[in-house]
């Protein structure tokens, strides 16, 4: 896993937003890309999301004052510096890795998370590695609607097993 990942934010084909990790690994990347969706779902537009996350800023930093120019600014330096990145599709209600929105052709094109835990399970029964979660990650596209996302929120705190690749 790389040392600089972020998780995008995506509305209507175009990413709006990012946040930026440093130094962790995929499974904890990939979990919080999950708590972005659940937070962020209700967000019907990028508007919505774009106040909201204004007014969280302003409930930790009274002062602070959003500059859409400075945000565009840091969210092109946060694209350039990332080395891998997840993006959260609010339009699609999807989670797929990448470097700029893909269209709806191209996510039905990869593969469903669903259909690659055959194989990711039967890996682990003898030699299941990071890579083999990396891969699955890579490969695979998270269609947030036919995935129980708060149980594996809730799994993903307490289980050892995931716990190795969520440092």
């Amino acid at each position: 896993m790389s040392e600089r990942s972020t998780i995008a934010v995506c509305y209507n084909g175009r990413i709006i937003d990012d946040t930026f990790y440093m130094n962790v690994g995929i499974g904890r990347l990939l979990i919080e890309a999950f708590r972005t969706y659940e937070k962020y779902r209700d967000c019907e537009s990028e508007q919505v999301y774009l106040n909201r996350k204004i007014q969280e800023r302003k409930m930790i930093d009274p002062t602070y004052i959003y500059d859409k120019e400075m945000a565009e600014e840091f969210l092109k330096l946060d694209q350039m510096a990332s080395e891998f990145q997840l993006i959260v599709d609010f339009t699609e209600r999807c989670i797929y890795k990448g470097f700029y929105a893909k269209q709806r052709e191209k996510l039905l094109s990869i593969p469903d998370s669903r259909s690659m835990m055959a194989t990711l399970t039967r890996k682990q029964q003898y030699e299941f590695t990071t890579d083999d979660f990396i891969d699955f990650t890579l490969d695979s596209i998270f269609w947030m609607d036919k995935l129980p996302v708060k149980e594996l929120l809730e799994l993903s705190k307490d289980n050892d097993v995931f716990s190795k690749y969520y440092w």
